[in-house]
């Protein structure tokens, strides 16, 4: 199964998690923590993502990602909240 784009809240804003999407080659749209650093601290995907939504806004970045929305017509997709993955 190949992984278009993940969904997932600000629990999942770390390091591990945009680096395994960067090696899978999926889309990320995680929110980012109001306080996110723009330093890439060996995550150049998640750096990237900062970047977008400082220049974008958090609006903004939510219309493009398609973020924030509980259900989405979505085949090639993979949801993540606190509650999914333990």
């Amino acid at each position: 199964m190949y992984v278009e784009k993940v969904y997932g809240d600000k629990a999942y804003d770390n390091r591990r998690n945009f680096n395994i999407l960067g090696d899978i080659d999926a889309e990320p749209a995680i929110s980012i923590r109001k306080n996110a650093s723009t330093r890439s601290k060996g995550c150049p995907l998640r750096r990237d993502e900062v970047l977008l939504i400082k220049k974008l806004g958090y609006e903004g970045w939510k219309q493009l990602k398609d973020a924030g929305r509980r259900w989405i017509d979505c085949r090639n997709c993979l949801f993540l909240d606190q509650k999914s993955i333990r």
